[in-house]
């Protein structure tokens, strides 16, 4: 194999570059030397950690050897560095391929009366899983007293890291979600956690949810879930849809929690992963719902494991409106405020879903019905929408 050229770092260039990667994971490893355990005869090896995960489906894979001088103020002298070493590319079945002899060079120069010197220079070792070097040659000539050695002074790096783009087919067999009730210090439902284990190849997922209320034809006699209708059909003409970004790990689950701001009825949920398309990954590919099919009424998503009953209405001797302002991610901000008979705002009572503390504010009236202090908000002992 043939490695294209070298990559030269100046100390007076600044280059961003900037990966978009649609549909596809990034994986880097790195392995290195430093110091005195570059000497002739090292060998430094690496192998890209995922190289024998078959769930892992790579789509471009590349290794960089790279030889700098860091930026060490202990180290004094002031030289020029230079390493002959043998390349062996790691090849997918974790074999090497065909030598290659290579040189790198660096310098540390602090005192130059130039403008530049050379720290780092990287080496593309293209279409690999890693790589094996050898060390044949050290050549270090000191720019004061102009000797020659073959010593590695104490700020040399040498390191090979793997740069690898790859992703995962998306499982489809349907999430299997459970639901926690939250509640507050007094045992009254307050909120309703959603939790699912990560699923394998998802890069977001999706979650709608929606609430049906159970009203009968006779005050206080409410329809049992089988004869309240509520078909796919009629979810997905009436729901909240949150899009979450999957954890890094794969390993760990997630959850969103749902305030229980609701009358007598049923909260109904469904959670899908969104993956791509192996075909092409930049198109995505959306999996199963944790619902199932074949769902015409209430009991149906009951049986699913796709409903939660609200037994208990919202602060029900009490006038309240609810609002929710949402963000990327399933970030959210909710405002109920409490009303009185008249209809004048009493209390107000604010929450972000990505803090831990609800924020509680009240106007007090005078004997005419007119606001005459304003408590401005402040935070309260839970964390929950309540008055």
């Amino acid at each position: 194999m043939s490695f294209p050229g070298n990559i030269f770092y100046y100390r007076y260039i600044l280059i961003l570059v900037f990966l978009c990667l649609t549909g596809n994971l990034f994986g880097q490893d790195t392995s290195s030397l430093s110091g005195s355990e570059i000497i002739p005869n090292a060998i430094l090896s690496h192998t890209w950690s995922g190289i024998s995960d078959s769930n892992k489906i790579v789509t471009e894979e590349k290794t960089y050897v790279s030889l700098q001088a860091l930026d060490n103020l202990t180290e004094t002298t002031r030289y020029d560095y230079e390493l002959t070493i043998s390349i062996k590319s790691r090849l997918a079945d974790g074999t090497l391929g065909a030598v290659e002899n290579k040189v790198l060079k660096v310098s540390y120069n602090t005192q130059t009366s130039g403008p530049n010197y050379v720290d780092k220079q990287s080496l593309l070792v293209p279409n690999s899983y890693g790589a094996e070097i050898e060390i044949l040659n050290i050549r270090n000539e000191d720019l004061i007293s102009g000797a020659i050695s073959n010593a590695t002074p104490s700020n040399i790096d040498l390191s090979i890291y793997s740069k690898v783009l790859y992703y995962e087919p998306l499982e489809k067999t349907p999430i299997l979600v459970s639901a926690t009730v939250i509640s507050d210090n007094l045992s009254v439902a307050n909120a309703l956690q959603l939790s699912w284990p990560a699923v394998a190849g998802a890069k977001r997922y999706q979650l709608e949810y929606t609430w049906v209320d159970n009203f009968g034809d006779v005050i206080g006699v409410n329809k049992a879930p089988g004869d309240i209708l509520f078909s796919e059909r009629e979810f997905e003409l009436n729901n909240t849809r949150i899009d979450l970004e999957a954890p890094p790990s794969s390993e760990e689950n997630l959850s969103y929690t749902i305030p229980l701001t609701y009358s007598q009825g049923y909260l109904i949920f469904r959670v899908r992963g969104i993956g791509v398309f192996e075909e092409d990954q930049t198109k995505a590919y959306y999996g199963p719902w944790s619902s199932g099919t074949g769902i015409g009424t209430v009991q149906d998503w009951l049986t699913n494991n796709s409903a939660f009953p609200v037994s208990d209405d919202h602060e029900k001797n009490k006038n309240w409106q609810y609002q929710a302002s949402f963000a990327e991610n399933g970030k959210r901000k909710e405002v109920i405020s409490y009303f009185d008979g008249t209809l004048r705002n009493r209390q107000t009572v604010t929450k972000l879903n990505s803090e831990n503390t609800a924020l509680a504010g009240e106007v007090i009236y005078d004997n005419q019905g007119r606001a005459a202090v304003e408590v401005l908000p402040v935070p309260t002992d839970e964390n929950f929408l309540k008055y």
